[in-house]
């Protein structure tokens, strides 16, 4: 129950951190020495490009399901095609157990309504996850934190080794805070300042306008 329940929560605090983020920096740079707020400022900006851009990946990829699973159920004749779709997608925001979640509670409805549409139903889920496995996981969520495909699949593996469901979940954004901290690191040692080392590191998306705080 407890690796349910942070399976469950490890997204959902994700998504909440992404989009209150921005009122995090202020207090942060706040209660810090002036000497030392740049660096620590740089860390938590660090940390934001990572999960932002992987919970960005995420929600891309699982509107990217639910638009594949509404054009198959449509296909194959399944009449409530479109709410069958949109839970797909929420399901497919809940690694690992969600679709399996969302496919058990498809296929309930399936059998109550239309029972000769049932394997078809399981057919299209197994494409569908196939098709996650090998191609979206690894070009959306990957590309998201700046790894490569084939990167993407080695790290999923390594980390579903070792930490199971968990560490699938967290070993990309894991791998990429790692990597991005210690080039940090290593820049500033050389003698950038905190800006201009973040303005070498790898980034996706949106920067935040903090960035320039650095200064």
């Amino acid at each position: 129950m407890s690796s349910v329940l942070a399976i469950i929560a490890v997204p959902l605090f994700i998504i909440y951190y992404l989009f209150d983020e921005p009122k995090i920096r202020r207090p942060v740079r706040g209660q810090l020495p002036r000497a030392g707020a740049g660096d620590a400022l740089a860390f938590v900006h660090i940390c934001s490009r990572v999960i932002g851009s992987y919970t960005r990946g995420v929600i891309v990829e699982s509107i990217i399901v639910g638009v594949i699973s509404a054009l198959g159920y449509y296909v194959i004749g399944i009449q409530v095609w479109l709410p069958l779709a949109v839970i797909a997608l929420i399901g497919e925001i809940v690694p690992i157990i969600g679709p399996w979640i969302a496919i058990f509670i498809s296929l309930l409805v399936i059998l109550a309504t239309q029972p000769d549409k049932t394997l078809l139903a399981l057919g299209l889920f197994v494409i569908i996850q196939i098709l996650e496995v090998l191609v979206l996981t690894p070009r959306i969520q990957g590309s998201s934190v700046n790894l490569t495909p084939l990167a993407t699949l080695v790290a999923l593996a390594v980390g579903g080794a070792i930490g199971g469901p968990l560490g699938v979940i967290l070993v990309l954004p894991a791998v990429a805070l790692t990597r991005n901290i210690a080039s940090y690191t290593s820049y500033r040692a050389g003698g950038s300042s905190p800006a201009q080392a973040m303005a070498q590191l790898p980034s996706r998306g949106r920067h935040h306008e903090g960035d320039r705080a650095l200064e």
